[in-house]
Formats: structure tokens, C-alpha cells, sequence
């Protein structure tokens, strides 16, 4: 690799060329050689036959000094062969001087022994021998002549030859892979080099087109790597849309999303909530999770642990060991304290776990807002067991508080207007006011108003003893009468709380104490009489429809949790009025038709779903006035009466079974299988009748199949 991280290569025009070269060379030298090999032989050749024509002369001549014996002649004819510069030496033997020569001329080698008496030629690398036998007139044998000649000439020439051809083919061979070069570099190399360029460019993001028209491989080539350019650049810009729109979905789904591998090292990939709680420095999960201001090091140590136990394991390790991960985590992000719950989720590559994604969901807002309902609803609770108490402990008390608070802040806010930075009088009259107010907030429990009330003190105090600008008295007095504004509407909360938890509504707001005897005398002093003050002592021996139900409302939980059903208490008409007579018995009546209804009445959470109904059933106490007096009615929305039971259940007992259905549930009929505290014996309902016709009022029935039923208590005398 280079420096700059790309890859060294070797040029293809190079290998090919350092290839033609090494085969050249290689041929060149079979060539050279075999050509010089035969310019050599052809040479050897030209010299031997005139070798041999050379001593076929000499052996003519020569046969007449040896018939004479002649030796000097011998020796003259061999010195005048040697002369030529090509003889290295001649040598001529007699048959009869035996193997001594007769005549010797140049350089003899010693121990040369007498040839036979044949005519051959030897060739040598340096020389050629010719022997020649001499003979006379007659054929017959006189001697034998050897003649050695030179081969240095034609070896010397053979050298030349060998290099002139060497040079030649080397010439050749180097021109030829110029060439070679050349025409790859134009052909091959330059336009694979174009390609390499625009690989690169590919790699490195941009779009890139090779231009050839060339119609061989390397431009079938360059058109195959346009189309393949092309459609990764349509299937990047696909992707990178496609991540686009997944980077939008992860930042959108609030949560921070990201993976780590099994040494904890954060991937780049991640959500933007995963960017704020990474941050940009954070690499490390364990570092993101555990800072030395929240997590302890055995929690750190612990993770660590758990990390090297799941990872490189199958996901059936994982979910046995899944319990064992956090599952929050605090975070300071930009200087605020944020609260993630964790969720880890296996990356799973060939079965074994190789990569984690934690999804972190942020809980801060949650958790707060959860705080805030708690403590909301525990002041709420707070304020409902006070307002019991006022209510249980008679609530003409808090009534009148709140009458005078009303009077004291409206009293307040007008003197507070009049205050100018000349006459600031009035500060000390509202500072009286709004001190009373807030001694009697304390008494009630109302603490929110309390220390609304106590800011407003603080802001009385200051307002008297300084004397700034006129803006800053219009300021303060703005302030004040801001605070006082808000404790009028939270007075009107608390009256509201008060009057909820009332079980006579808002009538507990028009009720004052008196004296049972009092009312008893004015009952026997208008005895008699039908006027107007008649109606008002009627109507203050008369008590609250809610009074009547108070206590069955508290009861009804437990009756429905025994009956193990669901029903939720619905009260009308909490403030009309009831009659005395009826008030005293209307509690037990009631009590008596609700637990009825509950028995009777209101399925089971199955039997109404199978029906279509919601789990929760509604059952209904209502009171309203009339020209004749007062109605109540309890009703309910369950399965209502089967009349047909009803019907065969008194022909089985000897009973009418043409009678009405009330009269039916009069004559102690029940259709329910054993009695409990809800369900008596069939005797509730006919006392009931007795219990309401001795103080003048009757029943009546109305009931649905499926549809629920509804009982009315009313006068007895109608018109």
C-alpha cells in the first residue's frame, strides 16, 4: 500500500512488455545461435573442401619425392604447402621410415602418433586435419601426409556473425516491444487507466462516464462499467433517500436509538436523540450510561460483566441473561438531568451475537409529570379529606368562610384601587383583610391559598414602607391584584370540592343549624293550617335527598367487590327536598332496592360482554319534585326481570301467577338460589311495600328483558 492508501500496482503495459522482452531475448539468443551455428558450419565446410583439394594437390605432388626417397623434396614440398598462413603444421610419413616422419613443417604437436593410411578429414574446434594417403603411378602406397589447417579465421568470423545477429535480433526485439508498448497503452493500458480514474471516482462518491467507442473488449468493457456506474448511482441515490427517510423516522420516534459492538464502541449510525445523549465526544457505551456523577462502579462493573456474557453467545443466553440489564439511566444533557429508560435488543449475525441496539427512551417529562399527578392528587386528597371533615363536622362553619372570604377580597381589590402614591391608606385596610384571610385558609387546611395569600402580605409590607416611581406602585398593585384574582377562583375550587363531597350537593351551601325541637314546636303551632307558612316549616323539617344516600354510596364497593361486578353510582336531585316522614325511612328503602339491583340486576363482567354491554355496569338514584310531592327512582342498566321465572316460580308454590310482577316479588319470591346478605329470602321486597305505605307512598315497576329495570317510589295518592 502507498502512503496515501491506495494500492501500488504494476502497469500491465510493463508486465507485457518486461514478458515480450524475457520471450524476445529468449529467442532471440535460439535464433542468434542457431544462425551462427550454420554461418559457422557453412565456413568449416568452404574451409574443408579446400582443405582437402589443398592436400589431395600436396599428396600428388609429394608421390614423387617418396618413390625416390627423396626426403629433401619431401621437406620442400611440405614447407611450400606450409607457407599458406591457414597451415598449421604438414606432416608426411613413408612406409618405409615407419611412424618417424619424413618430413615435418610447422608446429608439430609431439606424441603424434602416424595416421592410417586412409583419406578422411577431422574437424576440430580449432583446426581440421586432412590425411591423405600418397601413392604412386602404380596405386601402390608410399606414405601418408597429414595437413592441419587453421579454423581461427572462421571461428573469429562466427564470433562476429553471433554478434551482429545477437545485435540484430536485440534491435529488433526492443523495437518490436516499443511497439508492443505503444499500441497497449493506446489500446489496453491508457483506457484501463480511465477506468481505474473513474473507479475511483465511483468510490469516492461522484458520477463518473467513460467515453469510448472503441468496438473491441476494453470498449465492451468501458460501456459495462457506464451501465454498472449508472445503476449504483440510482441505487445510492434510492438508498440515500431510503436513509433519509429512516434517519427521519428515527428522529422523529423520540427515542435514542444506536448499536454498540461487544467492546462497547458506539457505531456512527444512530438517531438524533442518540446524538444528544452520546454527545460528541462520547465513543463508549459504558461511559454514556455510568458517569462517575450517577453510576456507581459496581452498576458500571456489573454492565461490563453482563456485556462479556451475552456477547459472542446465541440469543437463547441473551434472554436468559436479559433481566439482568439496566433498565434506566440519568444523563446530564446541556446542563438539564434527563431520564432514559433502557431497552437492549440483539444483533444477531451466523446465531451468534455480535452487535447490541439499545433503544433509550426519554422519561423525563413523564416522570415529572407523573411527580406533578402525584402530588396534585395528594393535595387533592388532602383538600377531599378536609372538605369530609368540614362536611362530617357540620359545614355551616366553612360556609360562612367562605362567604366572609368573598366579602373580604371583593372589600380588598376596592381599597386597593384607591391606593395613589399620595394616599396610600387603604394599604394597611387590605393588609388587615388579606392577614384574617389567611389565618382562617390555615384553619381549613387550604394551604395553596394560604401561601398565596402569605406572597401578598409580603407584597403589602413593601409597598408601604417604599416611595419609588409611580410605575412601580402600578406595578405592585397589579401584582397584588393578580394574587388576590387567583385566590377568588380558588376559593370558588374549593366551594366546588366542598359542595362534591356534600351528600347534598349544593344545597349544603343553604343550610344553617337549627334546633329538632324548635322544628317540632313550629309543626304543632301550623298543625291544621295550608298556608305559605305552612309550606316554609314543611320545608325546614324537610332534609336533603342526598342525606338518604350518603351512607349507601359509601357501601356500594363492597357490596359490588362481594358480587365480584362492576357498576359505577350515579346520584340526581342531591338537594331536593324530602318529606320527614319519608326521609326516616327512605335510607333503608333504598339500601334494601340497591343491593337488590345488585343481586338481581347487574351480570357479571362476562354475561355483559357476551351481551355486548361495557364491563361497568350504571346504577341510577334520582329525586325530583312533582306538583304531588316527591319521586325517587333507583334504577339500573342490567338484564332486568324474568317474568317467566317469576311466573312459574309462584305456580310452583300455590301463587296467582296471573298477579302483577310487583305483586309477584311482594309474595316473598326469589328466583336467586340461596340468600346472602344482597339476596334475602323473598321477604326485602314486601316490607319494603309495608315500610312505604305506612308513611303514604307506594312502588312501581318498570323492567325491560336485557334492558334493565326501574323502581319509583311515590305518593300514594295521585291527583
Amino acid at each position: 500500500m502507498a502512503r496515501d492508501g491506495r494500492e501500488r500496482i504494476v502497469p500491465l503495459a510493463l508486465k507485457v512488455g518486461m514478458l515480450t522482452i524475457a520471450v524476445m531475448v529468449v529467442a532471440a539468443v535460439i535464433v542468434a545461435t542457431e544462425l551462427a551455428r550454420r554461418e559457422r558450419t557453412s565456413l568449416v565446410e568452404s574451409k574443408r573442401r579446400a582443405a582437402e583439394q589443398v592436400a589431395d594437390l600436396f599428396a600428388t605432388y609429394d608421390s614423387a619425392a617418396l618413390a625416390f626417397a627423396d626426403e629433401a623434396a619431401a621437406l620442400q614440398d611440405a614447407r611450400g604447402l606450409a607457407s599458406n598462413h591457414d597451415v598449421v603444421f604438414v606432416a608426411v610419413w613413408s612406409t618405409e621410415h615407419g611412424s618417424e616422419p619424413v618430413a615435418v613443417v610447422g608446429r608439430f604437436p609431439e606424441h603424434t602418433t602416424r595416421p592410417r593410411a586412409t583419406s578422411r578429414t577431422l574437424v576440430e574446434d580449432a583446426s581440421l586435419d586432412v590425411v591423405r594417403s600418397i601413392r604412386g603411378p602404380d596405386a601402390e602406397l608410399l606414405g601418408v601426409a597429414l595437413v592441419r589447417v587453421s579454423l581461427v579465421p572462421e571461428n573469429r568470423a562466427y564470433q562476429d556473425a553471433q554478434k551482429r545477429i545477437v545485435g540484430a535480433v536485440v534491435v529488433g526485439t526492443l523495437g518490436l516491444v516499443l511497439l508492443l508498448t505503444i499500441i497497449l497503452r493506446v489500446l489496453v493500458t491508457d483506457p484501463i487507466g480511465r477506468l481505474v480514474v473513474a473507479a475511483r471516482e465511483l468510490e469516492r462518491g461522484a458520477r463518473s462516464t467513460l467515453v469510448s467507442r472503441a468496438n473491441d473488449e476494453v470498449g465492451v468493457l468501458a460501456r459495462a462499467f457506464n451501465r454498472m456506474a449508472n445503476v449504483i448511482a440510482d441505487r445510492e441515490t434510492a438508498l440515500r433517500a431510503t436513509t433519509q427517510r429512516l434517519q427521519g423516522v428515527l428522529d422523529n420516534m423520540g427515542q435514542a436509538i444506536l448499536i454498540f459492538d461487544s467492546n462497547g464502541e458506539i457505531e456512527d449510525e444512530r438517531s438524533r436523540e442518540a446524538s444528544l445523549l452520546v454527545g460528541p465526544t462520547g465513543r463508549s457505551i459504558v461511559d454514556v450510561l455510568f458517569v462517575s456523577d450517577h453510576g456507581t462502579f459496581v452498576e458500571r462493573e456489573a454492565f461490563e460483566v453482563w456485556m462479556g456474557a451475552v456477547f459472542g453467545h446465541d440469543l437463547a443466553t441473551f434472554e436468559s441473561l436479559a433481566d439482568l440489564a439496566p433498565t434506566e439511566t440519568r444523563v446530564s444533557i446541556q446542563g438539564s438531568e434527563r431520564t432514559f429508560n433502557l431497552e437492549f435488543k440483539p444483533v444477531v449475525d451466523d446465531d451468534t451475537i455480535e452487535r447490541m441496539m439499545l433503544l433509550a427512551t426519554d422519561v423525563t417529562q413523564e416522570r415529572a409529570l407523573r411527580a406533578d399527578v402525584a402530588r396534585k392528587d395528594e393535595e387533592h386528597g388532602k383538600r377531599v379529606a378536609a372538605m369530609r371533615r368540614l362536611v362530617a363536622g357540620g359545614g355551616q362553619v366553612f360556609v360562612r368562610f367562605l362567604e366572609g372570604a368573598h366579602f373580604r377580597i371583593g372589600v380588598s381589590l376596592e381599597s386597593l384601587a384607591q391606593v395613589t402614591d399620595a394616599d396610600r391608606r387603604g394599604v394597611g385596610e387590605v393588609f388587615r383583610h388579606v392577614h384574617t384571610l389567611r389565618g382562617e385558609a390555615r384553619c381549613f387546611d387550604l394551604d395553596t391559598i394560604e401561601s398565596r395569600l402569605a406572597r401578598v402580605e409580603f407584597c403589602l409590607s413593601d409597598l408601604r414602607t417604599r416611595s419609588d416611581e409611580r410605575y412601580v406602585l402600578a406595578d405592585a398593585k397589579n401584582e397584588i391584584q393578580s394574587d388576590l384574582e387567583r385566590v377568588s377562583l380558588e376559593l370558588r375550587a374549593a366551594e366546588t370540592l366542598f359542595v362534591e363531597q356534600s351528600p347534598v350537593g349544593a344545597a349544603i351551601l343553604d343550610q344553617v343549624t337549627v334546633r329538632k325541637s324548635d322544628i317540632v314546636a313550629l309543626e304543632s303551632l301550623v298543625s291544621g293550617r295550608a298556608d305559605e307558612l305552612r309550606g316554609v316549616v314543611d320545608r325546614l323539617a324537610s332534609r336533603p335527598f342526598g342525606e338518604s344516600v350518603f351512607l349507601i354510596a359509601e357501601s356500594v364497593p363492597r357490596w359490588l367487590a362481594r358480587e365480584s361486578k362492576q357498576a359505577l353510582l350515579a346520584v340526581e336531585g342531591r338537594d331536593v327536598p324530602i318529606p320527614p316522614a319519608l326521609a326516616r325511612v327512605l335510607p333503608g328503602v333504598l339500601a334494601h332496592l340497591v343491593r337488590n339491583a345488585i343481586a338481581h340486576g347487574v351480570e357479571a363482567v362476562d354475561e355483559r360482554a357476551l351481551h355486548g354491554k361495557s364491563e361497568q355496569a350504571t346504577l341510577t338514584l334520582a329525586c325530583e319534585t312533582l306538583t304531588t310531592g316527591v319521586r325517587v327512582s333507583v334504577s339500573d342498566d342490567g338484564a332486568g326481570f324474568d317474568v317467566d321465572a317469576l311466573r312459574a316460580r309462584a305456580e310452583s308454590l300455590g301463587i296467582g301467577a296471573s298477579a302483577d310482577l310487583l305483586a309477584l316479588l311482594s309474595h316473598r319470591i326469589s328466583t336467586r338460589g340461596a340468600a346472602d346478605e344482597l339476596a334475602g329470602h323473598g321477604v326485602g321486597l314486601d316490607a319494603v311495600r309495608t315500610e312505604l305505605a305506612e308513611v303514604g307512598y307506594s312502588m312501581r315497576l318498570a323492567s325491560e328483558r336485557g334492558g334493565g329495570a326501574t323502581i319509583f317510589i311515590e305518593p300514594s295518592v295521585i291527583g
